[in-house]
């Protein structure tokens, strides 16, 4: 039987997968929804970011991110997108670890409406502490989705800084490229956490899209924690 490299991807994307129903270590989940209205018209947001963290000597960690953005001018729909993205993680030591990735994107107006990216790759952590992260991590991975099936060389960066124990920034850059397909995403937020359960957030997310139009959407955000 061939092997391909995409047949590999799979098996090892397969292998961790499998493993989404360890223990719960450390949980935080943080949903927030807002909009803004401006002369491009009215626009809906929503986030939801979700990990589940290794603590002591555990080794794994989750984590789910999503996004969607709707906007609508003059009576017409003219965005509507939904990105969502589930990691999960292997500490090999204090600095580098395993990862695994499967990203769906809906675009209504894209040229491949509903996107899936799964990859396997590895991830260093440049700095982790209580009030500062930043990790980098590369990957192969295959898209799949209508006419689009490639291999794909994925690239993020994952980065969050404490100003003090009620506010926060963080950034999300996300590169896949390969063949036709190549994409850009950021997501930067700052967010104030009002009580334990509240917090708002003020979100800049730009998407760079060869296949599908290009987004630029700055919201204000009012959610929960917990």
């Amino acid at each position: 039987m061939k092997i391909t490299v995409k047949k590999l991807i799979h098996t090892l994307w397969l292998a961790l997968a499998s493993l989404l129903a360890l223990p719960a270590a450390a949980q935080n989940t943080k949903i927030t929804l807002g909009g803004i209205s401006d002369s491009s018209g009215t626009v809906v947001t929503g986030n939801l970011a979700w990990k589940n963290e290794a603590i002591e000597n555990a080794r794994w960690s989750r984590y789910v991110d999503a996004n969607s953005i709707y906007r609508r001018s003059e009576g017409t729909d003219n965005r509507n997108e939904l990105n969502v993205i589930g990691k999960l993680q292997y500490d090999l030591d204090e600095k580098n670890y395993l990862q695994t990735a499967v990203r769906y994107e809906y675009n209504k107006f894209g040229q491949s409406p509903n996107k899936v990216v799964a990859g396997f790759g590895h991830g260093y952590h440049a700095i982790k502490s209580e009030r500062a992260r930043l990790s980098f991590e590369t990957s192969l991975a295959q898209a799949f989705g209508s006419g689009l099936n490639q291999l794909v060389f994925r690239e993020s960066v994952w980065a969050s800084y404490k100003f003090s124990e009620k506010s926060e920034i963080s950034n999300k850059l996300l590169y896949e490229r390969g063949g036709l397909f190549r994409q850009v995403r950021n997501v930067l937020a700052l967010n104030y956490q009002f009580t334990d359960s509240v917090l708002a957030s003020l979100v800049s997310t730009r998407v760079l899209d060869r296949l599908s139009p290009n987004t630029r959407v700055i919201s204000v955000n009012l959610g929960v924690s917990f």
